[in-house]
Order: structure tokens, then C-alpha cells, then sequence
């Protein structure tokens, strides 16, 4: 179907193979904003999902006029076909191999099908998000620029995408809910990820990343990778975990104490921390703010916070905006982000704790209710 700036918006349903709610999204409104910028050749999988609804893609062209173009693998041209709204889909695989009955696939590189579709659209200078520099020099007819507008427009949130990024955050909940109450002397770090992955797929989603889990000293480094080291005599448990529904992630940090110990004042400051700065975020307020307030909150143990307070939530576990230090981003509607302080002290124990956050209507709020 032929898009045109002028025609109303069209909601269509992402397929239900991509998470459990099926919802409507207006993919050809975010297209039509995106295609007024120019013509742009979209490599990132969360910006292909963003304006396609499938992340089987390994391109996506948005010309200024005329019809969006899939490019995808020929093992992947069918799931697109299937969970895109997009109907030009052109299926690449390199080799003389034989086709099904009817089946349609060029025998050359994804490059070289972009480069001939650019060609048939007479483009002379497309908008790129991600190009190596092979792909950069065999594009270069094309007068290629990079652009992080479509990162910049999935900074915003619309209301749809908060509620996915909500239940994402719910599962994630429940997920840590059941896995912390299954812990005894003899589960390992390893264990306890595994039991994460399938109490967040048990609840139809995916793991958003690989989850953290990590005992006592171990805690002691922000990202941990688990090993078969016993939970024992432990007194300190970390749990950072996420859930992707329908592509939106959510990502938490608990830290569990077993019996009072060193880390108990620890962690009330870690927590305490986050409950006021939320309570004081203000429209226009620069997020390097945000991460400046959290340190000052935790006094001189701010030494021991050895990383940025926080990163944007999305299609993306880590995307647009930074809550860091050097985040030349401001607070506005529709930011959704996580604040995670942590104290680390090597040898000893860390403790982090982390929140998903959405601010809207000129005030924010934590997923899940408040942290205290």
C-alpha cells in the first residue's frame, strides 16, 4: 500500500507471535514523520521494529515517497512477511540454490539489493542509523549521512508503548518474586538465572537480557557474569533481571539481605536515594541533574557509585536517554528510564537497586509502585 503524508492514521496489530498482548500501534504515523526528514536506510533491529513491527529485517528503506521496503534474509523473509504491515518485503540469499514453487529471492547481498532499490528511487542522498565501513563505501553514490533521528523520536513514549514497557515491568516483578522465594544453601548463581528465565517465560515473555545473579562478594562487581559458586553461608543476594513483551524491555535490580549485616546501611541509603530524587524530578530538568542529585544524597559513600544512575528504556534495554553525569538530555513527557544507584566495595559486598520510571504529565512515577 502506497503511503501518503496526507492520509489519517492507520493503527495495525502486531502479530501475537511477538509477545502476549496484541495491541495497535501506528507504525505508518511514525513512517510518515520519519520519511518527511529524507529517504533513510535503517540497519539497527529496534529501529527496524519501531516503524516495521518484525525484527527479521536486516534493512529497512523509508524513501521521502512512495512504499517502505523490507530487506530480509531468506530465512527470515517469511516471519517478516508475517509480522510486518509492510508488504514489499524482497528476500536476499547469495548462491545458485534452488527456490520453492513461485518463491521470489535475489541471488546477491542485502547491500546490493538496497543499493539497486536506492537506485530505482532515484535517491541521491539517503540517511543511514548504523553502516560499517564496507557498507559505507559501497553506498557512497548515495551520498550517505548518518542520523539518530528515529533513536531520538523512540526517546518519547507513546501511550501504547508505556503500557507494553508496564507489563514488561509487571512479569520482571513477578518473575523475582517467585525466583527469590526458591532460594536455599545449596542453589548456585547459575541456578537462580535459570530459574529467572523460566519464571519469565512461564509468564509469556522473553528475558530481556541475560540476568544477573550474584552472592556476597560477587555483588561486589556491577556486572557480574553468574557462576556455579553455592549460595551457603551468603549474606547478600543480587538479582538484575528484565522482561521483553512485544519487543519493550524492562530491567530491575534487587538486592536481597539473608540476615543483618554490613550492608544493611548500605542498601537503606541506595534506596532511600531513589524515593527522593523521584519525588523531586521536574519537567525540563537536565537528567546530568538527576544523576548529580542521587550522589549527593549518598554523601561521601558517593565514592563507591561507579556508574551512571541511569539509561532509557524501550524496544532497547539500553537506549536513549542517559541519566549520567555528562547527559546533555532533558527531563520531558514521555521519557521512560531506569535509576539504579549502587555502592560497590571490592572484596566486601555491592548493593544496587534499580527502578523503571516513567515521567508524565509533569511528574514521574515508578512502575510497580513505590520503592520503599
Amino acid at each position: 500500500m502506497r503511503h501518503s503524508r496526507g492520509r489519517s492514521v492507520t493503527h495495525i496489530t502486531v502479530q501475537p507471535s511477538l509477545g502476549t498482548m496484541t495491541r495497535k500501534i501506528p507504525y505508518r504515523r511514525r513512517m510518515r514523520g520519519v520519511a518527511e526528514k529524507g529517504t533513510f536506510l535503517l540497519t539497527k533491529a529496534e529501529n527496524i521494529m519501531y516503524l516495521a513491527g518484525t525484527d527479521a529485517a536486516s534493512m529497512l528503506i523509508v524513501p521521502r515517497d512512495g512504499d517502505p521496503v523490507i530487506i530480509a534474509p531468506r530465512l527470515e523473509s517469511d516471519r517478516a512477511r508475517e509480522e510486518s504491515w509492510i508488504r514489499d518485503v524482497r528476500c536476499f540469499q547469495e548462491g545458485e540454490v534452488p527456490l520453492r514453487r513461485g518463491e521470489r529471492c535475489v541471488r546477491e547481498s542485502g547491500l546490493s539489493v538496497a543499493k539497486d532499490v536506492l537506485r530505482d528511487l532515484q535517491v541521491e542522498e539517503v540517511f543511514f542509523d548504523a553502516l560499517d565501513h564496507r557498507a559505507y563505501s559501497f553506498l557512497r553514490s548515495f551520498h550517505p549521512r548518518a542520523s539518530d533521528l528515529v533513536e531520538r523520536r523512540r526517546m518519547i513514549k507513546e501511550a501504547e508503548e508505556i503500557r507494553l514497557l508496564e507489563r514488561a515491568r509487571e512479569v520482571a516483578g513477578d518473575a523475582y518474586l517467585e525466583v527469590s522465594s526458591e532460594m536455599d544453601e545449596e542453589v548456585t548463581e547459575l541456578q537462580l538465572a535459570g530459574k529467572v528465565y523460566q519464571a519469565v517465560m512461564s509468564r509469556g515473555a522473553r528475558c530481556a537480557f541475560e540476568p544477573i545473579v550474584a552472592f556476597d562478594e560477587n555483588t561486589a562487581f556491577p556486572h557480574h557474569v553468574p557462576t556455579k559458586r553455592q549460595l551457603g553461608s551468603s549474606s547478600v543476594v543480587m538479582m538484575d533481571l528484565g522482561a521483553r513483551v512485544q519487543g519493550y524491555c524492562s530491567d530491575i535490580t534487587r538486592t536481597t539481605l539473608l540476615f543483618p549485616g554490613p550492608a544493611e546501611e548500605s542498601l537503606e541509603a541506595v534506596r532511600t536515594s531513589i524515593a527522593e530524587v523521584v519525588d523531586r524530578l521536574e519537567q525540563g530538568m537536565p537528567l546530568s541533574k538527576v544523576d548529580s542529585m542521587v550522589r549527593d544524597a549518598l554523601g561521601r559513600e558517593a565514592a563507591h557509585f561507579l556508574h551512571g544512575l541511569g539509561h532509557g528504556l524501550g524496544l532497547a534495554v539500553h537506549e536513549l536517554p542517559a541519566v549520567t553525569p555528562n547527559s546533555k538530555e532533558r527531563l520531558r513527557n514521555g521519557m521512560v528510564f531506569t535509576i539504579e544507584p549502587g555502592l560497590y566495595y571490592r572484596g566486601r559486598y555491592g548493593v544496587r537497586w534499580e527502578e523503571d520510571v516513567v515521567f508524565s504529565k509533569g511528574r514521574a512515577r515508578i512502575m510497580g509502585g513505590a520503592v520503599i
